[in-house]
């Protein structure tokens, strides 16, 4: 957002000063929409990658007046029920300040400002309490910075020149070092003036004419710094909307179409209606951005569907050839020499020519042997030949059905419900689950991700699968109230044995249960008894320098089981 954009924008916001706040909404981390009066907001948004303020009908239909997250919290508690005193821009600097006053309860009036900084990265928005503009004690903030809560607040100060505020000297002066550096080119407009950004420098170099005296650079400046100075509704210029060359949008009000070599995406009647045009579609790629992997895991396994669909149309061998063929090789068991990879034998049936692949390494009876197991092969994946094509239609329908659920998701991103339906067709996400509410051992990478284990009763058990998982689920998963297992004097997987009520004790089945499986798990399986080791995690210790999935136990139990899955129990 350009500073004479902004400028524009400042001006629109103060024809609606008097305005009351009715409300504060938050929808992300990164955005605050303030309602006036019953049918205009304020919008601010301070991503790093996009920073914009602009005054609209209200969008939400809902009409929500207040948030859930931090920020907008504080800001709903300040100033709902306040007066919006006025907006201010520092000279052509990206900061505006929008001046808010309440009653405080004593009755006295006080001046609360929301200062928006909008410079890149380091781009935030502080809600200031003070009394006069430009100073005040920090209240909040949205994004990380310099200024902590409860400190001064202090203006971004640049050490350009502002032709607000400087006389023309100066800024010819400015300009003749930046031009020195920089060469005859328009960045030298940016590093000397205030307020320029590359499109605004590009603009003035063009307006300047062909020779690019610093004179006609300064009088194309001071051009187009006038005409935002006007405040009637009438004398606001249309605003265009170009894309740049790094693919962004920008609203430039200055622009001349028919003069830009920019490309031209729209036009609207005021510079608030163009920015909330450039918003909404920053959002939209934002959104699109959030939801690609996702989409991306969907899109894999809906293909791997497709070519297990393809293959069983493709299969046209049936077990009767690779009979056939054996036969066929049986009955020529001595004129088919080891080493032969190809050859043509004919059919004992029609007496028409086989052409059949044959494996080097083995003789004329061996091939035929392996032509028989195919067959037996061939024969079992007809039996389910159809189970398997339904399992992959429901399959794919289902992978449809979360894509369009996908698609209809808000910018908020995709639910637990939808996280929950993914884990179950076995999705995986690249970089590990994106899900805020999955388990944390839904967020390990495979190898590391413990088996799951329902024993019924709300009881599940996490079982290790290696040194390093069972390292990560004693030491880093497991909870100390949780039950931790392992068989006694016999190398195996750690089991961490849970249940979703913190104080829920287990039954004597269930705890036998949960051990057999640690005795399964272990080196002792084929024993007829194996002793496990019962104790709760927080008696269970890393011991210092000791090897990956090493745990030494305190206070503990044992008790002797038979090594099984049970019957009972459903691993994931």
């Amino acid at each position: 957002m350009n500073s004479l954009t902004l400028r524009i924008v400042v001006n629109e916001l103060n024809s609606h000063r008097g305005a009351r706040v009715e409300g504060v909404t938050q929808p992300d981390d990164w955005e605050i929409r303030i309602r006036l009066g019953r049918d205009l907001e304020v919008v601010v948004a301070v991503h790093p990658a996009h920073n914009t303020l602009y005054i609209g009908a209200l969008t939400d239909s809902k009409g929500e007046t207040s948030s859930a997250l931090p920020f907008g919290k504080r800001l709903t508690r300040d100033l709902v029920r306040s007066r919006f005193v006025g907006a201010n821009q520092a000279g052509l600097d990206r900061v505006v300040s929008l001046e808010f006053q309440k009653l405080d309860r004593l009755g006295d009036p006080q001046a609360i400002f929301l200062y928006a900084e909008f410079m890149g990265n380091r781009t935030n928005l502080f809600l200031v309490e003070g009394p006069q503009l430009w100073t005040g004690r920090v209240l909040d903030h949205i994004r990380k910075r310099r200024l902590p809560t409860g400190s001064n607040y202090s203006r971004p100060r640049t050490e350009k020149t502002d032709i607000t505020e400087a006389a023309p000297e100066a800024l010819l002066q400015s300009l003749g070092v930046a031009l020195k550096q920089r060469g005859s080119e328009p960045g030298a407009l940016v590093q000397a003036w205030s307020g320029v950004s590359p499109s605004i420098a590009r603009e003035i170099w063009r307006l300047a004419g062909p020779e690019h005296d610093p004179k006609a650079l300064l009088s194309a400046w001071s051009a187009l710094v006038q005409p935002p100075v006007a405040t009637e509704v009438s004398a606001r210029p249309k605003a265009v909307v170009v894309r740049l060359p790094n693919g962004n949008e920008e609203v430039l009000p200055f622009l001349k179409v028919e003069d830009s070599e920019l490309e031209f995406t729209g036009s609207f009647p005021t510079v608030s209606e163009a920015l909330a045009a450039v918003h909404t579609n920053f959002k939209r790629t934002l959104e699109s951005r959030r939801h690609a992997p996702f989409r991306d895991a969907i899109r894999s396994a809906t293909r791997r569907v497709d070519r297990a669909l393809n293959a069983m149309d493709k299969e046209d061998v049936t077990p009767e050839d690779f009979r056939r063929t054996a036969e066929a090789l049986l009955a020529l068991p001595f004129e088919i020499p080891r080493g032969t990879s190809t050859t043509e034998i004919p059919d004992p049936e029609t007496g028409a020519t086989l052409t059949v692949r044959l494996n080097p390494r083995f003789s004329a009876s061996q091939n035929a042997d392996l032509f028989f197991k195919r067959a037996r092969k061939a024969e079992r994946r007809e039996a389910r030949a159809g189970q398997r094509r339904e399992e992959l239609v429901t399959r794919k329908e289902a992978l449809e059905k979360l894509a369009r659920e996908l698609s209809d998701a808000g910018p908020e991103g995709p639910d637990s419900t939808w996280h929950r339906k993914a884990r179950e067709l076995g999705i995986q996400f690249q970089g590990g689950a994106p899900d805020p509410n999955a388990r944390p051992e839904d967020r390990l990478p495979s190898a590391l991700r413990p088996r799951r284990y329902d024993l019924g009763q709300g009881w599940e058990a996490l079982v290790g699968k290696s040194n390093r998982g069972n390292d990560v689920l004693t030491h880093e998963m497991a909870k100390p109230h949780e039950i931790w297992m392992h068989a006694d004097q016999a190398a195996g997987s750690h089991l961490v044995l849970r249940h979703h009520e913190k104080e829920k004790q287990p039954s004597r089945s269930v705890l036998l249960a949960a051990a057999a499986i640690a005795a399964y798990f272990s080196k002792a399986r084929n024993a007829a008894k194996v002793p496990v080791v019962i104790s709760k995690k927080r008696h269970v210790r890393r011991p210092r320098k000791s090897p990956m999935g090493t745990a030494s136990v305190g206070e503990h139990e044992t008790v002797m089981v038979k090594p099984a899955l049970l019957a009972g129990s459903k691993g994931s």
